[in-house]
């Protein structure tokens, strides 16, 4: 009896698959907020904002705060990248590769950064028939984890102005600029000085060190290490524990990166915040007003609802034993 009621159970199951046409299967249609429970969901969220960055953040569901999420980021990528509203992929692929290049460590992030310097940053190849510049391809985003934390530079807003003043974006395609993101400002000269010593220390095995916002070479770190020593041997036997501790820090700050290369961390910051500005001044207003930006909404406010018990259906028993049964849902 208990075989027959397996194979009904069975049946029941290949049944529940067979007919969902599109999709995982079996699936559930997702519930879609009401005008109501978003805007009440969207009241909370910025409270929230309010607490977690009291003294200044990201706007919420402003671009910073949306790109945070890889939904955020892959709606408003696609949305870039759409042939039939702005068909303007390269400065949001540029952005990705970014995301990409900070994951990698070691030799493969320094060959990788040449790589996004030489593809976007320097001067475009021409095609030998035409003339035009020869732009690099478009790329979609295949993975789940692209998303984009904010700049760790602080700036304040007069900063952050003449930051992007000093650095011009042009989306005209006839733009003198040689670089396909039509950036150009001092900026570049940094990204390119910054690369050129590291390959200089890499060739004559030396080593850098990024501390503070300075950068050192490791004849400037040996120097620092043993001035460092000298100061804690001579320090007085009764000196406060506190001293000694921020003495011993100091030390260990000065002594602890002896490796061959240390890719800069800062390295392509100030160009992403330009980046993401000229996005943000060109396409945010517009990309709030379309369809990817109701998705994302729908999507965030379903994310953090609580999960109650209709959220799930029975589909089959998987197994039974002396204290109940184990059923797939």
């Amino acid at each position: 009896m208990e075989e027959l009621q397996d194979a009904i159970e069975d049946a029941q199951y290949v049944n529940a698959i067979a007919t969902q046409e599109e999709g995982p299967r079996p699936v559930l249609s997702w519930e879609i907020p009401d005008e109501e429970q978003l805007a009440e969901w969207e009241e909370k969220k910025k409270k929230e904002g309010e607490i977690k960055y009291p003294t200044g953040g990201p706007e919420v569901f402003g671009i910073d705060w949306c790109l945070q999420s890889a939904i955020g980021f892959f709606l408003f990528s696609e949305f870039l990248k759409d042939t039939d509203t702005c068909n303007d992929y390269l400065r949001i692929n540029f952005i990705e590769e970014i995301i990409r290049w900070r994951r990698l460590r070691g030799n493969n992030r320094l060959e990788k950064a040449k790589m996004i310097i030489d593809k976007y940053l320097s001067e475009q190849p021409k095609d030998s028939t035409t003339g035009q510049c020869i732009c690099p391809e478009k790329t979609q985003i295949v993975s789940y984890d692209i998303y984009r934390k904010i700049p760790s530079l602080t700036l304040s807003d007069e900063g952050y102005k003449n930051l992007y003043s000093a650095n011009k974006v042009s989306s005209d395609a006839s733009s003198s600029v040689p670089n396909c993101l039509g950036i150009s400002g001092p900026v570049l000269d940094e990204i390119h000085h910054d690369v050129a010593l590291v390959d200089e220390n890499r060739t004559s095995n030396g080593s850098l060190c990024l501390d503070d916002g300075k950068l050192r070479t490791s004849k400037e770190l040996q120097q620092e290490s043993a001035d460092t020593v000298e100061a804690v041997e001579s320090l007085p036997d009764r000196q406060s524990v506190k001293e000694q501790y921020a003495t011993m820090k100091q030390l260990t700050q000065s002594i602890r990166s002896k490796k061959d290369v240390i890719i800069l961390s800062h390295l392509f910051v100030k160009v992403d915040m330009i980046i993401i500005e000229s996005l943000r001044i060109q396409y945010w207003q517009q990309f709030t007003e379309s369809e990817q930006y109701t998705k994302m909404k729908n999507f965030l406010w379903f994310y953090d609802r609580q999960v109650v018990a209709e959220d799930f259906f029975s589909m089959r028993v998987l197994g039974r034993g002396g204290f109940g049964l184990v059923t797939g849902k």
